[in-house]
C-alpha cells in the first residue's frame, strides 16, 4: 500500500473590510508598518494633501490593504498626505490580504484630469485639463516653483473649471486657431483666459485671432513681434518652460493693447509673467 504525499494546509484568513477614520497619528503608525513599497513620489503626496486640506477628497473603492501580520501593502502616498495635511480622512481598509497580492496592486491605468472632465461631459477635455492646470498654477503663484509644487489633482481642475467657466470659452476658441500659432495649445488657452479675465473675452479673441492670421497688422505691431519670436523658437527647436511662453504672450498683449510698436520680443527663463492690466498704466 503506497503512501500518499501530504502537504501542509495553509489556513486562509478571510479579509475584513471597513471604512475607518484615519487621523495623522494613525496614518503615521500604519506607515511605520510599511516594510516594502514603491519609492515615495513627493509631488503625488503634495497633490493628495492639497485636496485633503481643501476638502476635495472623497471616498474611494481603492482600499488601504494590510497583510495578516499588519504589514502595510499599499496606500503610503495617501497616508503621507494625511500626515502632511493634518486632517482626518475616512478610508476604506482591507485587512488579512495575502502578501503576494501586493504584486497586482496599483497596476491599472490611473484616471487623468482629462478622463474626469470627459466623464463630466466637458468638450476638448484634454486641452481643458492641461490649460486648467496651467491657469491654476499661474493664479496661485505655483508656476514659479518646481514641478513637484505644481502637482494639481483632477478634482482641483474640475473645481477650477466650474468656478471659472470662462476657461471653457478660451479652450473652444484656441481649438480653432491652435494650428496657426507656434505655441502649445494649453499655453495659448491659459493666455487667452488670463487676458479675458483682465479685459474681456472679445478682446482676447481679437488678440489671438490676429496672432493666428496677422491680417492688416502694420510694421512694428506687437502681434508680428510675438509671431516672429515664436517662429524663431520653433525653427531653432528651443526648449523653454510653459511660463516663459506665457510671459511672452502676455508681454506682447500689453504692447498690443496700448498700441505700442516693437520690432522684437525676447523670451527668458527667469522672466516673471507681466500683469495683463499693466498696459493701462
Amino acid at each position: 500500500m503506497s503512501q500518499l504525499a501530504t502537504s501542509a494546509v495553509v489556513p486562509i484568513v478571510k479579509p475584513s473590510v471597513a471604512y475607518v477614520p484615519v487621523d495623522p497619528t494613525t496614518a503615521q503608525r500604519w506607515l511605520n508598518e510599511n516594510k516594502v513599497n514603491r519609492s515615495l513620489r513627493v509631488a503625488k503626496v503634495n497633490q493628495f494633501a492639497n485636496d485633503m486640506a481643501a476638502g476635495r477628497w472623497s471616498l474611494s473603492n481603492d482600499a488601504i490593504c494590510f497583510a495578516p501580520d499588519g504589514t502595510l501593502l499599499n496606500g503610503q502616498h495617501r497616508l503621507h498626505a494625511i500626515v502632511k495635511s493634518g486632517v482626518t480622512i475616512t478610508m476604506l481598509t482591507i485587512r488579512n490580504m495575502p502578501p503576494e497580492s501586493m504584486k497586482s496592486m496599483d497596476i491599472g491605468t490611473s484616471r487623468t484630469a482629462a478622463d474626469a472632465l470627459g466623464f463630466a461631459g466637458e468638450k476638448s477635455a484634454h486641452l481643458l485639463a492641461a490649460s486648467g492646470k496651467l491657469a491654476i498654477v499661474y493664479s496661485d503663484g505655483r508656476i514659479y516653483k518646481d514641478s513637484k509644487a505644481q502637482a494639481v489633482s483632477p478634482t482641483e481642475i474640475q473645481e477650477f473649471v466650474d468656478a471659472h467657466p470662462l476657461i471653457r470659452h478660451s479652450v473652444s476658441f484656441v481649438a480653432g486657431v491652435k494650428s496657426k500659432i507656434d505655441a502649445a495649445p494649453s499655453v495659448l488657452a491659459a493666455a487667452h483666459w488670463i487676458i479675458s479675465e483682465a479685459a474681456g473675452a472679445p478682446v482676447a479673441d481679437h488678440y489671438l485671432h490676429q496672432l493666428a492670421y496677422r491680417t492688416g497688422e502694420p510694421a512694428g505691431s506687437a502681434v508680428l513681434a510675438v509671431d516672429s519670436r515664436l517662429r524663431q523658437l520653433r525653427h531653432k527647436r528651443s526648449q523653454y518652460a510653459q511660463r516663459a511662453y506665457l510671459a511672452l504672450l502676455i508681454k506682447g498683449w500689453n504692447y498690443y493693447a496700448r498700441d505700442g510698436r516693437i520690432t522684437s520680443l525676447q523670451i527668458s527663463t527667469s522672466a516673471k509673467i507681466p500683469d495683463p492690466r499693466s498696459w493701462q498704466r
